[in-house]
């Protein structure tokens, strides 16, 4: 039948084919139908086996042929609304400052007042049904909102969640291996709150094995091998003895007690699911303020500066695959008590996380009031009104276009853009306060710089014999480069000299043969954030940061160098947890009010003009305090009046970090004037090297970057008398 099973034989295909080989698409095309008709063949009973095959066949696929991007692919998205900083000027107004809380308070007092209002056990059964579906349309929340990835097989999460938490109450058998290499484990039969625990750990581990190689792959590689996987679920796992309990389409999770509830009512199983769902939001919302949600976001909107931040993109993708797992498995087990008697095939088929996917792109992916405005939406309009002819309409595929047409960012969009409508209306008649703020220096403990070691040579870093290939073109040659203490050295040379490349090249963010040494340690086979925690600091040429996060967020993730968060601690809302998002605030705030970030602190990066987004790369170069610092053009696309202040603040920065600089600029009299020694480049090779006046007379460097313009070379003369003491 055309539908989920078709195009998951096409997409195994198509992974087959490396997403670029129309001969190895047929080929793999091919050799799907014939072990299909092959199995099918000899194993007509056993259905779903194939399927089991195809996914693992997908996994393989991932790993072996795909493309490898190394975990910094940019092809992630976001179409979360933003909420937009409180005004200044309302800030003092407690109402304003906690109108979220608020808001979020009065809904779940209104929910838990709803069963006594609502006393039909078959009506208090529906809206417990809302709660959990929103309790596993939160997982999207972390997992496509934040991470950017996205998964079609949340519903099959969720199955096994409910049939491996029923399993575990009964006591079932679990058998382990393949064939006659196959033994037994008797598991003993577990309170159903020890179930949910237990199955919620086995999703989120079940979430990062499967993580790690669409990682690596990159791109929407999570999406296709989810798919495939929730297939395999519904062709395969459901059918076997633990998770089956030998029944042919259905199995009975009974209701326990919960310490000392009762969950046997509908009205108690009601205000149990409220529970969850305020618990887990308050979770999420606690993650989203905290550095795991801040470098989840990051690494979906900018992987190499994450990486230049020493934050591993990959491992802060895989926390928010590992988070959605277990979200969407203790929601599963949580519906699973719910039903009481669990129909497998039709709950948690394919096509129930399609519905998951629409219930969260309704309400809006990245809100955390999205999952409830998305199931009331989807299932609690036709049970409202279950006769009337317009609803199965709006929830159906054309309402949601009609809602996505005007509402990109969901139902929450609406919510948001009424708040942003008042609270500017309130900030126009309010007046504005007095600037109170201070010129702040930072603690000498923000600023100073830890003890380092130099390479054999005396220098902080060194390469050698560096060379970069893309394809058939040699872009970097053999490159021999080294930076002393405390020098700034300047990097210049025509377009595509392969001066950025051979930043990325040290910087670990493309593959190149040779040695890079840093700090008296070879990093050249270590990733861009493993150099970073060594002492490599980078910016990038376009500037781009993290537009979903505002500026101080952007400072916290650099200040991930020194305070590390972590996830238990933050989770579990432990001491550590406060005082390390305390620290991280306090370095931040210091550092913004020493650049005078302050009015732009709660704006978002990607609102701000380019300048200001050069300003806020260095205070993250601050806040990461590294003795080797990597500026590539941080004069490009800033005006000249804004220009001419870089040269001074970069002599600041290096002075106050005692730190050592090679920066790349054409801005000629700049560079110049701040550099201790220049190297020049062209076609990958470097074909001068030494002070200023050397670079600036040398006949190459003229005939191939200054050319024999006297005014440009005269220009820089000047600029560099002006400049020196």
């Amino acid at each position: 039948t055309i539908g989920p099973a078709t195009l998951t034989r096409v997409l195994a295909a198509v992974l087959i084919a490396g997403l670029g080989s129309f001969p190895r698409a047929l080929v793999g095309g091919v050799a799907i139908g014939v072990i299909e008709a092959l199995v099918r063949f000899n194993y007509p009973a056993q259905g779903g086996r194939f399927e089991a095959l195809l996914f693992i066949g997908m996994g393989f696929s991932v790993w072996f042929v795909t493309r490898r991007d190394r975990g910094t692919t940019r092809e992630s998205f976001s179409f979360a609304p933003r909420i937009r900083p409180v005004p200044e000027v309302l800030r003092d107004r407690w109402w304003v400052r906690n109108l979220s809380t608020l808001v979020a308070v009065i809904g779940m007092v209104l929910a838990a007042a709803l069963p006594l209002l609502i006393t039909l056990p078959s009506q208090q059964f529906l809206w417990s049904r809302v709660l959990l579906i929103a309790l596993l349309v939160l997982s999207l929340v972390v997992l496509t909102g934040w991470s950017g990835q996205l998964s079609l097989g949340q519903g099959a999460f969720a199955g096994i969640g409910a049939l491996g938490s029923a399993a575990l109450v009964r006591g079932e058998t679990l058998g382990i291996g393949i064939g006659s290499q196959s033994f037994e484990v008797d598991l003993p039969a577990l309170p159903f709150p020890v179930g949910m625990l237990v199955m919620t750990a086995v999703c989120a581990a079940i979430a990062l094995i499967m993580g790690i190689p669409a990682l690596r792959a990159g791109g929407l590689m999570f999406a296709v091998l989810t798919l495939g996987f929730a297939l395999a679920a519904q062709q395969f796992l459901w059918r076997t003895n633990f998770f089956s309990g030998g029944n042919a389409a259905s199995v009975t999770q009974p209701r326990s007690d919960v310490g000392p509830i009762d969950l046997t009512s509908q009205r108690a199983y009601y205000w149990f699911s409220l529970a969850m769902l305020a618990v887990a939001m308050l979770l999420v919302a606690r993650l989203r303020r905290s550095g795991i949600g801040r470098i989840i976001i990051a690494a979906r909107d900018n992987p190499d500066s994450t990486a230049a931040y020493t934050v591993s993109p990959t491992r802060a993708k895989l926390i928010g695959i590992g988070l959605a797992g277990a979200i969407a498995g203790f929601a599963g087990a949580a519906l699973g008590g719910l039903f009481v008697t669990i129909d497998f095939f039709e709950l948690f088929n394919v096509e129930a996380s399609f519905r998951v996917v629409a219930i969260a792109v309704i309400g809006g992916v990245g809100s955390i009031a999205g999952p409830v405005l998305g199931a009331l939406w989807a299932i609690g309009l036709p049970a409202i009104w279950p006769d009337n002819a317009v609803v199965p309409l709006l929830t159906s595929s054309v309402g949601l276009l009609v809602l996505l047409m005007y509402f990109p960012g969901g139902l929450t969009q609406i919510g948001i853009s009424a708040r942003d409508a008042v609270l500017a209306t309130l900030a126009r008649r309010a007046e504005p306060p007095a600037s109170t703020r201070p010129t702040v220096t930072p603690r000498a403990d923000v600023t100073e710089q830890r003890p380092t070691d130099l390479n054999a040579d005396g220098s902080v870093l060194t390469t050698r014999n560096l060379q970069v290939r893309f394809g058939d073109n040699l872009v970097v040659d053999g490159v021999d480069l080294s930076v002393r203490p405390g020098e700034i050295i300047g990097l210049i040379g025509t377009n595509g000299a392969g001066k950025t490349t051979l930043l990325n090249a040290i910087g670990g963010y493309v593959p190149a043969t040779g040695r890079v040494e840093l700090l008296g340690r070879d990093v050249s086979d270590l990733s861009p954030a493993r150099r970073a925690r060594h002492g490599l600091g980078r910016t990038f040429q376009a500037a781009t940061l993290f537009p979903d996060l505002t500026v101080r967020e952007t400072v916290e993730v650099a200040t991930e160098a020194r305070h590390r968060t972590g996830l238990a601690s933050t989770a579990f809302f432990l001491p550590r947890g406060f005082t390390c998002a305390r620290r991280q605030r306090a370095v931040a705030d210091e550092i913004i009010a020493y650049l005078g970030l302050g009015r732009y602190a709660d704006h978002f990066t990607s609102d701000l003009p380019t300048g200001t987004r050069r300003i806020v790369e260095l205070a993250g170069l601050i806040a990461i305090n590294q003795p080797v610092l990597c500026l590539d053009e941080p004069t490009a696309g800033v005006a000249q009046r804004e220009a001419e202040a870089f040269g001074p603040l970069i002599q600041r920065i290096k002075r106050d970090l005692d730190a050592s600089v090679v920066v790349i600029e054409h801005d000629m009299p700049m560079i110049m004037s701040i550099s201790d020694r220049i190297y020049c480049m062209e076609a990958g090779t470097v074909i001068a090297e030494g002070d200023p006046e050397t670079v600036r007379s040398d006949p190459r460097v003229i005939a191939s970057y200054l050319g024999t313009d006297e005014r440009a070379i005269e220009r820089s003369q000047h600029s560099e008398r002006q400049t020196s003491p």
